[in-house]
């Protein structure tokens, strides 16, 4: 793996089980809570907005609807000082 945000093989065979998308699922968002959660905290208002958004991109993620959670940081970013370099490094690499 390469990058940090690099993730486990995807199986090559035809049939993906549910538990391996679900793990996939798991390993990508326990990579975003230990290195973008940390980063981003601090960007919202309060609280609860914190939570709500942190809950948000939780969610997002173990849907596997990655480019929501990649938006919403985004947003977080775009008023204040532009979008930081590490917020384009979210991307899944498949090796």
């Amino acid at each position: 793996m390469d990058s940090i945000w690099a993730v486990p093989e995807r199986p090559t065979s035809g049939t993906v089980d549910a538990d391996t998308v679900e793990d996939f699922h798991v390993l990508l968002l326990r990579a975003w809570e230990a290195k973008v959660f940390p980063t981003i905290r601090r960007r919202f208002r309060n609280e609860s907005e914190r939570r709500d958004g942190l809950e948000q991109i939780r969610n997002a993620l173990t849907l596997g609807m990655i480019d929501i959670a990649r938006q919403t940081v985004e947003f977080l970013y775009e008023e204040n000082g532009g979008i930081p370099r590490f917020v384009s490094e979210l991307t899944i690499n498949f090796t």
